[in-house]
Formats: structure tokens, sequence, C-alpha cells
């Protein structure tokens, strides 16, 4: 019995690896080999920047994010804006810092420590809104400028089981991301008064922290679900065991 389970387990295996084949760029790390996770991390996510077909996965730099809806409400300030054709640059000059993974069987979490030289975002809005008496009717273009930041990427998923193999699917992908200088542009935030219009861009140029640091709460759960939804595109393409196989 033991000869033949030992059998069964080795055409298993061999059948998997036959047909599932990772690309050549991606180096599969045991599941809590930190140092070898980083350096394949470093690897493949600026060879993705271009997207990679089959896993249905879209280019990475620039990101597209066809549509981000934030409600927001604290104090005087309240509103709704939707961010729709936003194009993100940069994310290819990503610098794998540092990895942290705990992976078993049934559950997975990764905190990868990242940085990027710069970030730069352009897309168009619309907002309704007011801020005290003011209402805020926008509808233009926007870009934001970013330099060195730093960020805590915390992947929280867990192993299911599709057609008998084991598949990870990711939760959450969730990150609170620190800048070193930040710039933003917008048009016609408030329709019809360049006037006001300037006076908010000033504003939120010369206190960029403060503003950062309240919207920021807001901003989370939308690059929750991009980025789990881009991270999904690779671990429901390939088994679980072909990524991370056990140590």
């Amino acid at each position: 019995m033991q000869v033949k389970g030992i059998l069964a387990l080795v055409v298993a295996t061999a059948a998997v690896a036959s047909c599932y084949q990772l690309p050549e760029f991606i180096k599969p790390c045991k599941r809590n080999d930190n140092e070898c996770l980083k350096k394949t991390l470093q690897s493949v996510i600026p060879k993705l920047g271009k997207g990679y077909r089959p896993f249905g996965l879209l280019p990475l730099d620039p990101m597209r994010v066809e549509e981000l809806v934030v409600d927001y409400k604290m104090d005087d300030v309240e509103g709704k804006m939707a961010v729709r054709n936003a194009d993100t640059y940069g994310l290819a000059g990503i610098r794998i810092q540092d990895v942290r993974s705990f992976a078993n069987a049934t559950d997975f979490y990764m905190e990868v420590d990242v940085k990027f030289p710069e970030i730069f975002i352009e897309g168009a809005y619309k907002a309704n809104g007011q801020v005290v008496v003011f209402p805020i009717r926008g509808n233009g273009v926007f870009n934001i400028s970013m330099s060195d930041v730093a960020a805590t990427w915390k992947l929280t998923g867990h192993v299911e089981d599709r057609d008998g193999e084991a598949y990870l699917r990711l939760d959450h992908f969730t990150m609170r991301p620190e800048v070193g200088d930040m710039k933003v542009y917008a048009s016609d935030l408030f329709t019809g008064s360049p006037e006001l219009n300037e006076a908010a861009l000033r504003f939120a140029n010369q206190f960029w922290p403060l503003v950062y640091g309240v919207l920021l709460p807001y901003v989370e759960g939308g690059w929750d679900r991009v980025m789990t939804g881009v991270a999904n595109k690779v671990f429901q393409s390939v088994p679980y065991s072909a990524l991370f196989p056990q140590e």
C-alpha cells in the first residue's frame, strides 16, 4: 500500500507539473522562504509591466483603473467623487525591501515592504459635495505626482479547491502608503469659478500631508478591491503548489 501510495503521489505531481508550466521569469518559492520570495517579486513585477496575456493580466505600468468611487463625510466637508480611466505610472520601478510570509496548506498571509521613487496618476473625475457652505460640482481631469513612496502590502487569502486542485484566492490586498512629497492638479473643481479652483489647489498643495492623511482611509477600500483583483489574476491561474511548494 505504501508503494502504491508513493507511486500515486509521483504520478499526480508529474501531471500537475506537465499541465501548469510557469513562465520562465517566475521562479517558484517555498511558502515561507522570504529571501526567495523577495528576489522573485523584485524580478517578476517589473516584467509584468506590459501585462501577461496567459494570466489575463493587463499592463501594470501604466495600470488602468476604469472606475473608483469614493464617498467622503467629515465635519464640514462631504461629497462623492468618481475617478474614471485613471492611469498610474511608475509601478515597474518598484523596490522590494522585505518580505514576511506566513502560509500553510489552508491560509495565506504575506507582508511586502515596497518603495517607489516616483508615482504619477492621471485621469478624469466627477465630484459632487460641499466644503462648509461652498458647493463642489467638479467635472474635469486631474493628476497627482508623488515621490519617495513607501508602503507595506498586506495580502490575506485562503486556499480553495477547484476541480481537485488547490488554488490561492486573495481576500484582501491592503496598504497605507507614506509619501515624501506630493503635487496635485484638478480642473474645474468649482465649475464656473477659476478663482475658487486655484485657491483650493493652493491649499491642497501647501497642506498636502493633512489632505492626504484625511482622505487616505476613504480610498483604501478602493485600492484593496483593485489590487486584490489584479493579484488574483495570477493566483487563480496557477495551482498553489506550483507557485508556493511545500517546505
